[in-house]
């Protein structure tokens, strides 16, 4: 159950400078949005949150886009964020991230959501100098704590063009996970519209330097890979151990940033811009009908994304003017890349039927958790 709660009161301590907020004690930022910022927080009890922090000077002030049946029209951007909120506090499900409190004193200057702590915090990040993702943390001590000596914690170090991506294993591990919490949101209705590795949180970090888990891909000749380390420590690691050992220690993807999310009517849970990320926006959502899209399969091609990122780094379109991707998006012409360690036909089979150019082929997250490859060694906790 959510907490709402109208009364904020913020201390800074004269001695040391540092800030809480109710029972919260502001630590070190971890990100930033568009339009907040995103802490570290401690409660009385020691218990690790996310505090996500919004000025309500620009909260009253900006006016956002808002695309619907009847059109085009803005709205303040209050009203999108209370939407936001309004919709993570009706949901619970172990693969959504969960939102504790919403903390608004219409007398105090920022608005703040309160939300789990996610050590792991998300699925890859981005890297700007070979413009792919990569995952892993780069803190041994953060993986030290989660993991113990189950796992090698330190010596992986990736150069310019290379990027870590997970093993097979892994990837279907937590890809499963989070079809389950999309599909778990929409059966509430809720189409997210910007599912994308940023949005996918982990309750423990990756271990970037053990191969049973990750391995490095060279991705300076895209779509032509290499990759140095065990090539066969993906094999090593398909076995029952391996699964046990990440249901043991509570590994778990959820989704999480709600911003563009929208409640849509059935049967079709239309929706009306291409609102999200546009690498990770369909084609259909460039066609410009004023009559709308589907929203589920929207959100299935975003997950074809996120997995063929997981396993290869890359976006599976990229071009830096806005206008050349989405003429790439809507051709269509999926390429997988080749070479680097081996990827089963059945993932790359699982990409294509995920990123269909048609929206009608494309299955419901439901019918994805079924897919053949999805099913091999079950991976529910």
């Amino acid at each position: 159950m959510v907490r709402f709660t109208t009364s904020a009161r913020r201390v800074k301590d004269p001695a040391t400078g540092a800030k809480s907020v109710n029972q919260y004690r502001i630590l070190e930022q971890i990100g930033m949005g568009t339009y907040c910022k995103v802490k570290w927080a401690l409660d009385d009890e020691g218990r690790r949150f996310a505090v996500k922090s919004f000025s309500r000077c620009v909260l009253q002030n900006k006016m956002v886009s808002h695309f619907d049946a009847e059109g085009a029209s803005t709205v303040p951007l209050k009203e999108r964020i209370d939407e936001e909120l309004r919709i993570l506090s009706e949901l619970s499900h172990k693969n959504v991230l969960n939102l504790e409190e919403v903390i608004d004193d219409p007398e105090h200057d920022w608005l703040y959501g309160i939300f789990e702590g996610m050590p792991g915090r998300q699925l890859m990040d981005w890297k700007q100098d070979c413009l792919a993702y990569s995952a892993g943390s780069d803190e041994s001590g953060a993986v030290r704590r989660s993991w113990g000596d189950a796992v090698q914690a330190e010596g992986l170090e990736p150069g310019q063009f290379e990027v870590i991506a997970f093993q097979e294993v892994l990837a279907r591990y937590l890809f499963g996970q989070l079809l389950e919490g999309l599909a778990y949101i929409h059966e509430q209705g809720i189409i997210h519209k910007d599912l994308k590795p940023d949005n996918l949180l982990l309750t423990i970090p990756v271990p970037s330097s053990d191969s049973r888990f990750v391995r490095l891909l060279d991705i300076e000749g895209w779509p032509q890979l290499a990759s140095r380390g065990d090539a066969k420590a993906g094999e090593a690691a398909a076995g029952a151990t391996f699964l046990e050992m990440l249901r043991r220690v509570g590994m778990v993807a959820k989704i999480g940033d709600f911003n563009s999310a929208v409640v849509c009517p059935p049967p079709d849970f239309e929706i009306y811009d291409a609102e999200g990320t546009q690498q990770f926006t369909p084609p259909e959502c460039f066609l410009g009908s004023s009559k709308g899209v589907k929203g589920k399969p929207r959100d299935i091609w975003s997950m074809g994304c996120v997995l063929f990122i997981m396993l290869y780094g890359r976006c599976p379109f990229w071009e830096k003017e806005n206008i050349v991707l989405q003429c790439k998006i809507m051709q269509g012409d999926l390429v997988l890349p080749k070479g680097g360690p081996a990827i089963s036909n059945e993932v790359q089979e699982f990409i294509r039927v995920l990123m269909s150019n048609e929206a009608a082929l494309r299955p419901t997250a439901t019918a994805a958790l079924q897919n053949a490859w999805q099913t091999i060694g079950r991976y529910a906790l």
